[in-house]
């Protein structure tokens, strides 16, 4: 492998890791107030590269395969479902700890 196909995927491995970092707050989200501009940053990010990789691979699907190895593309792949994942599983677990909170103080309303 030479070196400039080592580091295009260690730019892709890199930006996928500084969009996870950035979303790293949601985690603590219930416990301490969060950074919102961190966080919202992470995710239009997120939303930018993986709607950039959709479009390449949809719209430009020729010209996609000739610039970029199929490895980077298994990664970026890899890295938009793990992001997802992760938002789906935040969105749930926050509406859960909402009903939670809710039905704890109507509880102790009565």
């Amino acid at each position: 492998m030479n070196f400039e196909v080592g580091f295009s995927y260690l730019r892709e491995i890199a930006k996928w890791a500084f969009v996870l970092w950035l979303l790293v707050p949601l985690k603590h989200s219930y416990e301490v107030p969060i950074d919102f501009g961190r966080v919202a940053l992470g995710i239009v990010l997120f939303v930018i590269f993986s709607g950039k990789l959709l479009y390449d691979v949809v719209f430009f699907p020729h010209q996609h395969q000739s610039e970029t190895a199929p490895g980077k593309d298994i990664l970026s792949m890899i890295g938009i479902v793990s992001g997802i994942a992760l938002l789906v599983f935040l969105l749930v677990f926050f509406i859960a700890l909402f009903v939670v909170n809710y039905m704890s103080e109507t509880v102790e309303l009565r």
